[in-house]
């Protein structure tokens, strides 16, 4: 045999028993750590399981193992913490402790590198100066002023949706949210209206494109030796979309990139204040940067932002994904919401009886209307609680070893907080899988480190309460101008849950009356 050739021969070898036995030894953290939990396989974890069983795993998993458990998401060991008394140790008392979050599938889930500097993922000085920048954009005053434009958005969408009822058109709640959420999170957030709806809501499809059983998911997390290879295919994939014209992430990019630019050239800016204004007032004003346009490369930093950690690039990476927060998570609460109040129309009579109460038919809801409907409310929280829009993404990084009784989470463990398992625990709610709106009667009751849709804490949600406004508004909106039903065509829920975003399998259809 050639030496070159037995040398490399005998190299690959040390380097595939090397690889074996340092996987071996991490299916073996929780064994040494004491923690109970399910089996992993050599090649892939636990996440076969994960697939076959969805979020019922996570109730299994509590039934079986107890409230602290561990778990391999691929290759990447996971404790999943039920217990809300720890909870609240990672998640408030010790938050510097627990501070960085884990993407899980970094180079491949969110198919853009821009996501990977946005506030959601940032740690350190960087994320607490992006946060300070982008929490003024929600104060009450400001969800004040931003309710008109919520109410202008609504009506504007539902033009055609108003034909299509005269018309007596059966309404596929998923294509309708789609449209009008991709509308709604560019209006919102960045104050544009788009154009070409279709093609930015199929755009922004793909932002959470996540699911476990995608085959670049699947083996990003079972062998993330191949990540950069998985990422540059899923990147280049949507370089030939946007060149030929379809729907692409990168579509959203520049919608985004063409949202600050056309902000940065008006001469009066006072008049907007919205989250892209709050970032242009901290990146550009403060740094007293060149109101440029931004570039398609632009991405390095500058020697003129020395004031603030932040450059143009964090701009539009919050830009961008603050649009796709908005999209996903709210359009799947709304779609589960809308199937709940027209298969109980109970539920339905009493929230409209409420809207009249506190609106007239002819009148926009304001924001002081809509703090007033309770049930409303209520219902929008239950309908959170059985569906968490982000269920899989509230995580935690341990940043040194940390004791908790008798458990030892060693630095560089991901935390995770099963908000599925957490919300439908018998152990914390009576018929936990039944809606039930009066749960949220009276909220001091009800424990908010066992209901968490938006998580808590220093890392919680950032973009809770505009969620919230513009969720509540939507459904307000509606049973205030139609009475809903199901049609026969329409399944019972059932859920497909990625790793970010929650799913309903099957199309939700409804008949629309005009009240």
């Amino acid at each position: 045999m050639d030496p070159l050739v037995f040398f490399f021969l005998v190299l690959s070898i040390i380097t595939i028993i090397k690889w074996y036995l340092k996987r071996k030894e991490i299916f073996r953290t929780f064994e040494k750590l004491n923690i109970p939990g399910p089996k992993p396989s050599f090649w892939f974890g636990n996440i076969l399981e994960m697939i076959k069983l969805d979020k019922q795993c996570e109730l299994d998993w509590i039934k079986k193992y107890g409230s602290i458990y561990g778990y391999y998401f691929g290759v990447n060991p996971v404790l999943a913490v039920n217990d809300p008394e720890l909870l609240k140790l990672i998640q408030v008392k010790e938050a510097q402790i627990f501070h960085k979050r884990n993407p899980y599938i970094p180079m491949s889930a969110v198919p853009n590198k821009l996501f990977g500097i946005s506030n959601t993922i940032n740690d350190g000085p960087i994320w607490k100066q992006t946060r300070d920048m982008i929490t003024p954009s929600y104060t009450t005053s400001k969800l004040k002023m931003l309710t008109p434009t919520v109410n202008r958005t609504i009506e504007e969408n539902w033009k055609e949706v108003r034909e299509m009822i005269k018309n007596g058109e059966t309404l596929e709640m998923r294509e309708i949210y789609s449209i009008l959420l991709a509308d709604m999170a560019f209006q919102t957030t960045l104050g544009v209206r788009v154009n070409n709806k279709q093609k930015i809501a199929r755009s922004l499809d793909y932002a959470f494109e996540t699911n476990a059983s995608n085959t670049i998911n699947f083996i990003s997390a079972c062998f993330p030796e191949f990540g950069d290879f998985l990422y540059f295919i899923r990147t280049t994939t949507h370089k030939v979309k946007r060149f030929i014209n379809v729907p692409s992430m990168l579509a959203v990019v520049d919608l985004c990139k063409d949202a600050i630019s056309a902000r940065l050239s008006l001469q009066k800016q006072e008049n907007y204040a919205d989250v892209l204004q709050q970032m242009i007032n901290t990146i550009y004003i403060k740094n007293q940067a060149k109101p440029e346009k931004i570039s398609k490369d632009s991405e390095s930093k500058s020697d003129t932002y020395k004031k603030s950690l932040l450059t143009p690039i964090n701009c539009l990476a919050n830009s961008f994904y603050v649009a796709i927060a908005t999209y996903d998570t709210i359009r799947n609460p709304m779609m589960f919401a809308t199937y709940l109040i027209a298969k109980y129309p109970e539920v339905q009579d009493r929230i409209r009886e409420e809207i009249f109460q506190f609106s007239n038919k002819d009148e926009s809801i304001d924001y002081i209307s809509l703090t007033k409907m309770k049930y409303l409310d209520q219902v929008f929280c239950e309908t959170l609680r059985l569906y968490p829009p982000v269920p899989t993404f509230s995580n935690r990084i341990a940043e040194e070893d940390y004791k908790y009784k008798d458990i030892l989470i060693p630095k560089g463990m991901t935390v995770y907080v099963p908000q599925w398992g957490l919300h439908r625990n018998p152990e914390y709610w009576s018929e936990p899988d039944e809606f039930k709106p009066e749960r949220f009667d009276d909220k001091s009751k009800v424990d908010p480190y066992i209901y968490q849709p938006f998580g808590i804490g220093p890392r919680h949600c950032t973009g809770m309460r505009p969620a919230q406004l513009i969720g509540r508004l939507i459904l307000a909106n509606l049973v205030k101008n139609f009475k809903i039903t199901l049609c026969p065509e329409t399944k019972e829920i059932e859920t497909d849950i990625s790793l970010v975003i929650i799913h309903s399998k099957n199309p939700i259809y409804i008949k629309a009356t005009p009240i």
